[in-house]
Order: structure tokens, then C-alpha cells, then sequence
């Protein structure tokens, strides 16, 4: 089993997919509990002696079909955010996987995706989730606080410009917030104007010049008599 770490959302996934690999043993456990609970205090009651209290997994409850199909749904929840974690944590090779371009398409990606699935919860019914009954509220409060989050943490880009200019300088994805954004214009706005002001801040200060070196290398080559 894996334990979930309060603070950490791909805990909980990983605790959630270990929990479903295993729920075989889990239930036969759990069942193996609630019979020898019951043979211990049978002839207690028939005595009519005090009953020890049950152990967690009968005073909670053991896990039924219903709290099984709610692991799962939250396992697909929470795999696009492992996904995106995934993606995002490593050195960027190659261009790819950790790669500074890759934040903001994957945030915009996380939020829209939370957005759907808000939507769909506040508008499920009986028949989108057949083996859950009335939708509870966990969903709609969960998927709530997890956009805002990922909201939270999407607006702090805005103070780093160099990772909406990897985008823009990006050849295939150079102009991809200005289609993802198209409704927020004054994301596009605010963005374009930390980037010219990056962009402004380096150009002031450009690399050093090698002219003069190379010049010093072909005078000292032609006094040699090289020509490589």
C-alpha cells in the first residue's frame, strides 16, 4: 500500500491506482476482519457479556462497490496532473520534457481540462455515472479548489515573461496563446508587453563582440602563411 502525502495531489493518485491494483486482497482482508469479529462476539452476546468495540474497517465501513467507483474517478481526475508533472519536473533534452516552452501550453491544458470536468459534474445526472447514484458534493468542491490552484499557480507566470517568450519563440508553438487566449486579450497584452520589455533588456546589453579577435586571428594566420 501506499500511503498519500497531505500535500502532494500525485500521492493521492499513486495511494488511489496501489489501492485498485490490490483490491482483491483489500476486500478479502477486510471481510476476513468482519468474520472473525463476528466469531469472536457471538458467544459474547449469547451471554449477553460487553462486546469490544469493532475494528476501523467495520466501524468505517468497508470499501463497497460505490467507494470503489469513487477511487476510480478520482484516479481519472488526478492522472493529467501526475501526467503534467511528469512532463514538466525533468531537465529539459532534446527540446522536450522539462523544456521551458512546455509550461504554459501544459497549465493552459490542466485548467481547460478542470473547467470540463467542473462542467460536467455540475451538470451530471443519473445517467452520466450510472454506479455512483446523486453525484456528491466532494467533486464539485475538489475540481473547485484543485482550478484554483492550478489558477494560482498559472498567474505567477505572468511575473517570469521568459516563459511566454520561450513560447512565442518557439517555431511551432509560436502562436499558440494568441489562439489559447483569444478570449482573455488583456493576457495577451500584459504578455506582450513583459516580453518587449525582455527583449528591450537584452538587446541593451549584447554579447561581446569577437570581431576584433577574429580579425587578430587572420592577420596572425597570413603572417604565417596559413589560409586555413
Amino acid at each position: 500500500m501506499i500511503k498519500p502525502v497531505k500535500t502532494r495531489w500525485n500521492s493521492y493518485h499513486d495511494a488511489f491506482a496501489r489501492a485498485l491494483l490490490l483490491r482483491g486482497a483489500i476486500d478479502s482482508i477486510a471481510q476476513y476482519i468482519i468474520t472473525k469479529y463476528e466469531k469472536e462476539v457471538a458467544p459474547l452476546i449469547a451471554k449477553g457479556k460487553k462486546v469490544p468495540p469493532p475494528p476501523p474497517v467495520i466501524a468505517g465501513g468497508a470499501l463497497d462497490s460505490y467507494d470503489w467507483d469513487v477511487i476510480i474517478n478520482y484516479i481519472d481526475i488526478l492522472s493529467p496532473i501526475r501526467e503534467a508533472t511528469k512532463l514538466l519536473e525533468a531537465r529539459g533534452k532534446s527540446g522536450l520534457h522539462g523544456a521551458i516552452w512546455e509550461v504554459i501550453p501544459t497549465f493552459d491544458w490542466l485548467l481547460k481540462l478542470f473547467e470540463e470536468r467542473k462542467a460536467r459534474v455540475a451538470e451530471a445526472t443519473a445517467e452520466s455515472y450510472p454506479d455512483q447514484g446523486p453525484i456528491e458534493d466532494h467533486y464539485a468542491i475538489n475540481l473547485n479548489r484543485g482550478w484554483l490552484k492550478l489558477k494560482k499557480y498559472f498567474e505567477k507566470l505572468d511575473t517570469t515573461p521568459v516563459y511566454y517568450a520561450a513560447v512565442l519563440l518557439h517555431p511551432l508553438y509560436k502562436n499558440f496563446c494568441k489562439h489559447a487566449w483569444a478570449d482573455r486579450p488583456d493576457w495577451l497584452i500584459k504578455n506582450d508587453a513583459a516580453f518587449l520589455n525582455l527583449w528591450l533588456l537584452y538587446k541593451a546589453h549584447p554579447e561581446p563582440s569577437t570581431t576584433s579577435s577574429t580579425q587578430s586571428q587572420k592577420r596572425t594566420h597570413a603572417a604565417s602563411g596559413r589560409d586555413d
